[in-house]
């Protein structure tokens, strides 16, 4: 990233994490999915992360555009969360049994690749054009895109 950045210090980057949305394969969509279906589902607690609605993702790029930014910019959610408690907070939003959410370590997790266990993104930079939403305010939004 650094590279790209020197080569042509007009560009700008957009980083970002976990994003999640209606129309994707995502782990929001997944959980739900499978708490729906009264499946047991094991998740992390020991994995932090930065979730970005799909919705906030799009209007923080636009906002790189219309500012003409430069450089790396994290573009993610408003705060950073273990995946158990984004799994409990997508629970709560869809009124879903936290009941089947078996906690567990990342090392319990047969993973082919490893994953950093903190992963969140600080978003304060992306944050002066346009304010990330938290996942209190982004889960509504997916419930209600789900429901058409």
């Amino acid at each position: 990233k650094q590279a790209a950045v020197s080569a042509d210090p007009d560009s700008v980057i957009a980083r970002t994490a976990i994003v999640y949305g209606p129309k994707t394969n995502n782990f929001a969509t997944w959980l739900v999915g499978e708490l729906s279906a009264a499946k047991p589902v094991r998740i992390v607690r020991d994995q932090w992360v930065t979730p970005t609605h799909t919705k906030d993702l799009v209007e923080q790029v636009l906002a790189l555009v219309a500012a003409d930014a430069h450089g790396i910019y994290h573009t993610a959610g408003g705060e950073g969360c273990s995946r158990l408690e984004m799994a409990q907070a997508i629970a709560t939003t869809f009124h879903l049994p936290a009941k089947f959410i078996t906690p567990v370590d990342s090392q319990d997790l047969q993973w082919v690749a490893r994953r950093p266990r903190h992963s969140r993104l600080a978003t304060e930079k992306i944050a002066k054009l346009k304010t990330p939403f938290t996942l209190a305010e982004a889960l509504p939004t997916l419930k209600g895109e789900l429901a058409r």
